[in-house]
């Protein structure tokens, strides 16, 4: 059901800013384990953009999702170079929680995205189940991870 919401409000959002530029992106990695991970990204302004990301493996039963603002230090295209942001999110077997991530992204004059970045969060609600196996009470962690390739279309006149 997160799921399907998440997807949809990425849909809606990307449908409503038909005529913006809009950086979209999609991991290799999580296909080795049949899974996938794509992001989207509204800016804002040349330096700050609103990013939403998913990833997925069907397979095992994980989704996880988040959403964040970040803000790009020295772009030299728009929303490129490196960045600092902060997420909300979550997903199935770690609860939802928020942090912060940092990262870095280049853009080709041809609009092609290499996208990577990490970050953690601390998990308000919900958990893992790893406490339940250890018996231990411990800070849970919301992790961030992203390595992307992607294009970036173009804003469209008119």
């Amino acid at each position: 059901m997160r799921k399907t919401i998440f997807i949809l409000a990425l849909f809606l959002t990307a449908k409503s800013t038909l005529h913006a530029q809009i950086d979209v992106g999609a991991s290799p990695v999580p296909l080795i384990a049949l899974g996938l991970a794509a992001s989207v990204e509204y800016p804002l302004n040349p330096s700050f953009g609103l990013e939403g990301y998913l990833i997925t493996f069907p397979v095992a039963g994980f989704f996880a999702g988040y959403v964040g603002p970040k803000h790009y230090l020295r772009p030299k295209r728009g929303n490129d170079g490196f960045s600092i942001g902060l997420f909300a999110g979550g997903g199935s077997r770690m609860g939802s929680g928020l942090g912060f991530n940092v990262g870095y992204k280049t853009v080709s004059e041809r609009g092609f995205i290499l996208d990577f970045g990490f970050g953690m969060g601390r998990t308000l609600f919900g958990g893992s189940d790893i406490s339940a196996l250890t018996g231990f009470r411990s800070v849970e962690i919301t992790p961030y991870l992203k390595l992307n390739v992607g294009y970036r279309f173009p804003k469209k006149e008119g």
